[in-house]
C-alpha cells in the first residue's frame, strides 16, 4: 500500500500560505550558473548556490503583522531575531537570523506542511536550500519516511519539479558538498547532536574540503532552517549550534512551543477537534478502588542543595479526617515513613540514604527504589488491568473495522526496558511481556482472525540505546536480525506496518517514540509509566490522533470509528486535569512572552484578547487594590463600658465534657453494619472524553476492565489501626479497644469477611461510622465548664483590609466603621442592628473567636448588647445566622456545632439563638 495525500485540506493550505506571505515583495532569485550573482564563494575555493533575502526589516515586520492579523493572532511589537556570536569556519562575530513559529496540533500533518512550505518558498522566491533540524533519531527517521512518502505527491503538486533530499551522515561528507552546490531545491536532514559540539566531524578540518571545516559549505548557502520540535532546542548550546549554520531564518514547527517566536499560524487541540481533523481522544483511566491496605512508595525525584539533599516520595497518608490518600512528601535521611504517613503499615521503614549519583533511595529493611519507580503490592494489578483493557479493545476494534480495510495498531509506553525486553538466554518473561502474552493468548480465542497468531507474532518493540540494552541498529550497528527488522518496520516502513500482510499490531517503546513518530492507525495508547509526567501527555497522545487510512492509503473520515483510547495508569479525572493543565501552561507561557506579564496581571481587555488568540482562558485579573477598604476600630466604642460589659460576658473560654453511653454507641454502630461491607481491592478502568462536544472533558458512565487484587501479604492489627485513625481525627477521638473488639465480634459473618480481604478499607469504613456515632453521642450528652481563661480582646485592635463589596458601612453602633459580611443575610442583619432603637452596640465576631466542640472549633456570628425592660437592663446576646433554623435542613456538622454553641453560652449565662434574617433576631426578648 501507499499513503495518499489530499492537497486541498484548508488548514494545511492556510499554514503554508501564512509562512509564504511573510516574504511578499521579495523578488525571485534565479539560481543561474555557479559563477553568477546567485552563487556565493564558500571560502574553500568552491562555489555554492545559496539563499538570499532582499526585503528590509521594515517590510518584513509589516508583512508579519499582516499575516498575524489575517490569522487573528497577537501582533508582535517587533520582528524577533536571534543574535549569537559565532567563531567557527568563515564566521567570526555576531550572526543574526529571523525566526517564525507555526503551531499545529500533533497529528494534523505538521511534517507535510513544512515540506510543502519549503517547495512553496522555492516556487515563489527562489529559496532553495533547507536544513531540517531534529532533536532525536526517532524524529529524523519519521522525517525521512515522510520525505520518501510525499515525494511523488509534492513533485506532481509543483508541476513535476524534482527536488533533492537526504540525511547528513558524518561518514559521507560528499552529501554536504552536493547539497551546497546543487542548483535545485535540496533538503538536508540533520540531528542537532551532529553539529552541536566541537568534536563533531562537520566542525573538523578535512582534506576533501581543502583542509577547512565542512560546515563552511553550509554556512555559505545561508540555509533556511526548519526546526522540528524546537522546544527541545532552547538551551544556550543549542542556540549557538543553530547560529553556527549561519541561517537566513528559522521556521519553527511544534504543537508545544516553549517560546512562540513571531507566531504566524496556530491550530489548537480544541480547534483540531472541532474541525474533526484528528481522532476524538477517549481516556480509560485505571483507578485503584478499595486498596488502602497496600503499602506504596514511589520515588519522584532526588534533589541536592548546597547543604542538604532531599527526595520527593509518594506515599499512602492517613489524613486528619480519617481518609487515606496518596500524597507527595519531601524526605531527608533519617525520616521515618510511619511518622510521615500516620500509618503503622510503614513501621520500621526509615530513609537511610539518598544516592543522587546512582539515582536511588535506600530505606531500612533492605528496600532500594530507583528514581521514577515504585514499590507496593498493586502496580502489577494496574499494569494487568491496563494491558487487558488495551488488548480487549484492540481485538474488538479490529473486528469492527476489518471490513473497511483498516488495520488497527496499539502503542504501549512502558516504565522501563527491563520490564519488557528479554536478554539472550533469559527464560522467564519480564513483567510487562508476561502480562501482555497472558492477556493476548486468553482474549484472542474469541476472534477467528487471531487464533493462529501467537503473542510473539503480533508484537514488536523499539527502544533507544542504553548502557545495558541496545535496540537501535542505526546508532549501534544493531543486535539480532529481529531487532533490525523491528526497527525498519516501526521507523522506516510505515506502509508495511499498516498492511494486513504484516501481523505486527502491538508496538512497545519506552520514550523513544514520544516525539516525531506517529502512525495514523494507532487506536489505543497504553501508558505503563510508573512516573506520571504532565509534560508527556500531549506528546504521547499525539502518536495516535492522526486520521486512519485503509489498505489503499486513503484517509477514512468517520467520527464513529475515529476514536483514540488512552489507557492511562491513573484515574480519568486525574489524567484529564493534568492534560488540560499542560495545555493551559503552554498558553500561559505564550501569553507572558507576548504581553510581558503573567496572565493574572493582564487588564480585562487583554484577558479577553488572550482568551480569543490563545484558545484558553487567561487567569482572572487580580482584584483591584483600589477596591480595598481598611476597616478601622472605633476607639470610643472599644473603651466604652458597654463593650466592656459585653466582652466580659461572652469571652470566657470553656471546655466541654461528655458522658458516653457505650451500650447505645455500640447498638447504633451495629445498626449501620451494611455500611461496613467492603470488597477486595480492585483496579477499575473508567472512561471519558478528553475533549467533548462542548470543548470540555466529559466522564462516561460505563466501566471497562476490572482486576481484583489479592489480600495483602501483611495484615495490620485492626484494633490498633482503628484507634490510630480515630486519634488522627480533628479533634482527636478516643475509645477503648475493648469496645472496638466488641463491635468487631458482634458484626454479621458476611460483613466480617471484608476484614480479611481488605482490612484497611474495612477499618476506614468502621472508623467513619464510629466517629459519626461517637460525635453524635458526645453532642447529645455535652456540657461546658468555664476554664477561668478568656479571649484576649487586644486582638480586636488589629486593623484589617477587605474588599468593599464584602463590607457594610456602620452608622455608629458597630465596634468598627465597617462590618465584614459573608452573605446577603448577614448584610441585612447588620442593617437591622444599625436601625434598631434598642441595640446599643454589636460586633461581628472574628474567625479566631471559637467554641470547642467534638467536631472542631465553631465560630458564632454576632455579639449584641440590647436594652430591655425600658432601658433599665442591657442583655448580652449571641446570634447565629443561617438560611434555615431547622435542624433537619442543616447539615449534621452545622446542627451539631449550633447545639454545642447553645450549651457553651448557656454555661456562660448568655442568650443564644439562630436567626434566618432580621425578623428572627429576637431582640425584644
Amino acid at each position: 500500500m501507499k499513503l495518499r495525500y489530499d492537497p486541498n485540506l484548508d488548514y494545511q493550505v492556510e499554514a503554508v500560505n501564512a509562512v509564504a506571505e511573510l516574504f511578499a515583495g521579495q523578488p525571485y532569485v534565479e539560481a543561474g550558473a555557479r559563477q553568477d550573482p546567485g552563487a556565493w564563494q564558500s571560502g574553500a575555493g568552491m562555489f555554492v548556490v545559496g539563499n538570499r533575502l532582499d526585503l528590509p526589516p521594515e517590510q518584513l515586520q509589516a508583512n508579519l503583522h499582516e499575516v498575524q492579523a489575517g490569522q487573528s493572532l497577537f501582533a508582535d511589537d517587533a520582528l524577533r531575531t536571534i543574535t549569537q556570536d559565532v567563531h567557527l569556519g568563515a564566521l567570526d562575530g555576531p550572526v543574526t537570523f529571523y525566526n517564525y513559529a507555526v503551531e499545529m496540533e500533533t497529528g494534523t500533518g505538521k511534517t507535510y506542511v513544512y515540506l510543502r512550505t519549503a517547495l512553496e518558498l522555492a516556487r515563489r522566491y527562489g529559496l532553495r536550500k533547507y536544513i531540517i533540524v531534529v532533536p532525536s533519531v526517532a524524529i529524523r527517521e519519521g522525517v525521512l519516511s515522510a520525505l520518501r512518502g510525499t515525494y511523488d505527491h509534492l513533485s506532481a503538486l509543483f508541476g513535476g519539479q524534482p527536488y533533492g533530499y537526504g540525511v547528513y551522515d558524518s561518514a559521507n561528507l560528499g552529501r554536504v558538498k552536493a547539497f551546497s552546490e546543487s542548483r535545485q531545491v535540496d533538503i538536508l536532514v540533520m540531528t542537532l547532536q551532529s553539529f552541536n559540539t566541537e568534536d563533531n566531524v562537520i566542525r573538523r578540518a578535512a582534506d576533501r574540503f581543502m583542509g577547512l571545516e565542512p560546515i563552511r559549505q553550509l554556512q555559505a548557502v545561508r540555509p533556511v532552517l526548519i526546526l522540528d520540535e524546537p522546544q527541545n532546542m532552547e538551551s544556550e548550546n543549542s542556540i549557538a549550534a543553530l547560529a553556527a549554520l549561519n541561517p537566513l531564518m528559522a521556521l519553527r514547527y511544534s504543537a508545544t512551543h516553549r517560546d512562540p517566536y513571531n507566531l504566524v499560524y496556530r491550530l489548537t487541540p480544541a480547534e483540531a477537534h472541532r474541525r474533526r481533523i484528528v481522532k476524538t481522544v477517549r481516556v480509560a483511566g485505571a483507578r485503584l478502588a478499595d486498596a488502602d491496605d497496600l503499602p506504596y512508595i514511589q520515588v519522584n525525584a532526588i534533589r541536592s542543595g548546597k547543604k542538604t539533599i532531599e527526595a520527593s516520595l509518594r506515599l499512602s497518608v492517613l489524613d486528619s479526617d480519617g481518609a487515606i490518600n496518596l500524597k507527595t512528601v519531601t524526605v531527608r535521611p533519617g525520616a521515618r515513613l510511619e511518622e510521615l504517613t500516620h500509618r503503622s503499615l510503614y513501621a520500621g521503614l526509615r530513609v537511610e540514604e539518598l544516592d543522587l549519583g546512582a539515582g536511588v533511595v535506600r530505606l531500612s529493611r533492605g528496600v532500594t527504589i530507583p528514581v521514577g519507580e515504585a514499590v507496593g503490592d498493586y502496580h502489577e494489578a494496574i499494569f494487568q488491568a491496563q494491558i487487558e483493557e488495551t488488548v480487549a479493545r484492540h481485538l474488538r476494534k479490529q473486528e469492527e473495522v476489518r471490513g473497511r480495510g483498516i488495520k488497527v495498531l496499539s502503542l504501549f509506553f512502558i516504565d522501563r526496558v527491563a520490564n519488557y525486553w528479554m536478554e539472550d538466554g533469559q527464560t522467564q518473561a519480564p513483567l510487562i511481556r508476561r502480562l501482555f502474552d497472558e492477556a493476548y493468548e486468553r482474549l484472542k480465542a474469541g476472534y477467528e482472525a487471531w487464533r493462529d497468531l501467537s503473542a510473539q507474532d503480533v508484537q514488536a518493540g523499539y527502544f533507544a540505546s542504553s548502557s545495558k540494552t541496545s535496540l537501535n541498529p542505526v546508532d549501534t550497528g544493531g543486535t539480532s536480525q529481529r531487532d533490525r527488522d523491528a526497527y525498519d518496520l516501526i521507523m522506516r516502513d510505515k506502509e508495511r506496518l499498516l498492511s494486513f500482510d504484516d501481523p505486527h499490531a502491538f508496538i512497545f517503546t519506552h520514550s523513544a517514540l514520544r516525539e516525531g513518530w506517529d502512525n495514523p492507525n494507532v487506536f489505543q495508547i497504553c501508558t505503563l509509566n510508573q512516573t506520571v509526567s504532565t509534560a508527556r501527555k500531549r506528546q504521547e497522545i499525539g502518536r495516535g490522533v492522526r486520521i486512519p487510512v485503509d489498505q489503499q492509503g486513503q484517509r477514512v473520515f468517520d467520527e464513529r470509528l475515529n476514536v483514540l483510547t488512552v489507557v492511562a495508569n491513573q484515574s480519568y479525572r486525574a489524567f484529564v486535569a493534568e492534560y488540560h493543565d499542560e495545555v493551559l501552561a503552554a498558553s500561559r507561557t505564550q501569553i507572558q512572552a507576548h504581553y510581558g506579564v503573567p496572565p493574572e496581571e493582564l487588564s480585562e481587555a487583554q484577558r479577553e484578547e488572550a482568551a480569543r488568540l490563545y484558545g484558553a482562558e487567561a487567569a482572572p485579573a487580580p482584584e483591584d487594590a483600589r477596591d480595598e477598604i481598611r476597616v478601622t476600630l472605633r476607639s470610643e466604642r472599644y473603651e466604652s463600658a458597654d463593650f466592656q460589659a459585653l466582652w466580659n460576658a461572652i469571652a470566657a473560654k470553656a471546655r466541654y465534657r461528655v458522658r458516653i453511653d457505650t451500650e447505645a454507641l455500640v447498638s447504633r454502630v451495629l445498626a449501620r453494619y451494611a455500611e461496613l461491607r467492603v470488597s477486595a481491592p480492585q483496579v477499575v478502568v473508567e472512561y471519558g472524553h478528553l475533549i467533548g462536544e462542548d470543548g470540555k472533558p466529559g466522564l462516561q458512565s460505563g466501566e471497562g476492565t476490572t482486576v481484583t487484587v489479592g489480600p495483602p501479604r501483611e495484615r495490620p492489627n485492626l484494633l490498633l489501626l482503628v484507634s490510630e485513625m480515630l486519634a488522627a481525627s480533628t479533634p482527636p477521638l478516643r475509645i477503648t479497644r475493648r469496645t472496638i473488639l466488641r463491635i468487631l465480634q458482634s458484626l454479621p459473618e458476611a460483613i466480617r469477611e471484608g476484614m480479611a480481604v481488605n482490612p484497611t478499607a474495612f477499618a476506614t469504613a468502621l472508623t467513619r461510622v464510629l466517629a459519626e456515632e461517637l460525635r453524635r453521642e458526645m453532642v447529645h450528652e455535652i456540657s461546658y465548664v468555664p476554664t477561668g481563661e478568656a479571649w484576649d480582646r487586644a486582638k480586636l485592635e488589629e486593623s484589617f483590609e477587605r474588599l468593599q463589596r464584602a463590607l457594610e458601612p456602620s452608622a455608629g453602633k458597630a465596634l468598627y466603621d465597617h462590618v465584614d459580611v459573608d452573605s446577603e443575610i448577614e448584610r441585612q442583619v447588620a442593617r437591622a442592628l444599625e436601625a434598631h432603637e434598642r441595640v446599643r452596640l454589636y460586633l461581628k465576631l472574628p474567625r479566631w473567636f471559637q467554641v470547642a466542640t467534638p467536631y472542631g472549633g465553631y465560630a458564632p456570628d454576632w455579639a449584641i448588647l440590647v436594652e430591655r425592660d425600658g432601658g433599665a437592663d442591657c442583655v448580652k446576646l449571641i446570634r447565629e445566622t443561617k438560611a434555615s433554623a431547622s435542624s433537619e435542613d442543616l447539615r449534621g456538622r452545622e446542627a451539631a456545632a449550633i447545639a454545642c454553641g447553645r450549651e457553651h453560652f448557656r454555661a456562660l449565662g448568655v442568650e443564644y439563638a439562630v436567626a434566618t434574617g432580621p425578623e428572627s433576631l429576637r431582640l425584644e426578648g
